[in-house]
């Protein structure tokens, strides 16, 4: 890699970092870890009631992170953990209704920002934006081999 090469991957890397960094004080001032945050974010978009294993595969996070966000969740009485018709080890993840009330309070305003942000760029720069940071992940994961996740 040239120097200039490397200037622009740390750039890129230190601006990955901000943004964690964004999203993690976002969901400190409202009492919550990361994983809690993205867990409740992933239940606001799903719709649905999904199992652990289908959050951990979409969202890229070991199932000790998830199960320890969830058992916190549980305990609060934001969610429930319900077992799945026919399964035997799987459970569907139910919002409770308080559990609801804080994503209302929480996850929608954080969702709001993002739509107020994406909205910043033009239609195409959306595009452009979610299509070069996918071919960056797919050649990082070519070049450094898969996670140990």
């Amino acid at each position: 890699m040239s120097e200039k090469e490397d200037r622009i991957a740390a750039r890129i890397n230190q601006l990955y970092l901000e943004m964690d960094e964004l999203y993690h004080g976002y969901a400190k001032r409202h009492g919550l870890s990361d994983s809690m945050l993205w867990l409740l974010y992933s239940l606001q978009m799903h719709r649905e009631q999904p199992t652990q294993r289908r959050l951990c595969d979409e969202w890229h996070t070991s199932p000790q992170t998830m199960n320890y966000a969830l058992k916190t969740l549980e305990g609060k009485g934001y969610v429930s953990l319900e077992p799945l018709p026919g399964g035997r080890h799987d459970k569907v993840i139910v919002i409770t209704q308080q559990g609801r009330a804080l994503i209302d309070g929480v996850i929608e305003p954080l969702m709001r920002g993002e739509r107020r942000a994406f909205h910043t760029l033009s239609e195409a720069e959306q595009g452009q934006l979610l299509s070069l940071t996918g071919k960056l992940v797919s050649a990082l994961r070519d070049a450094l081999g898969p996670s140990d996740s």
